[in-house]
């Protein structure tokens, strides 16, 4: 008998499976020193990018993501607020 092993993505889950996802965060900052203060010579990264790639990381660990047209759209309207609206012609 197969079962379905799918995950759910996090935004699409309730209230208590998403809290128990985001205990990934706690494990942020013990990567980020991880990357920071052990890292090999050949890479040089700072700080911030060692906190942005622990976050990914702890993001990727509670399966939350976007699907293309999400961001897609969020690009869209973003884009819609900094270019400014054509004046009306009469």
């Amino acid at each position: 008998m197969a079962e379905d092993k799918t995950v759910k993505r996090y935004q699409d889950c309730n209230l208590f499976i998403k809290i128990w996802r985001r205990r990934w965060y706690f494990a942020i900052p013990y990567w980020a020193c991880r990357i920071y203060f052990f890292k090999d010579e050949n890479i040089d990264m700072e700080w911030d990018c060692c906190w942005s790639v622990s976050k990914g990381l702890a993001q990727s660990k509670m399966n939350w993501f976007y699907t293309t047209e999400e961001v897609f759209a969020s690009l869209q309207d973003k884009l819609d607020t900094m270019l400014p609206s054509e004046p009306e012609e009469e």
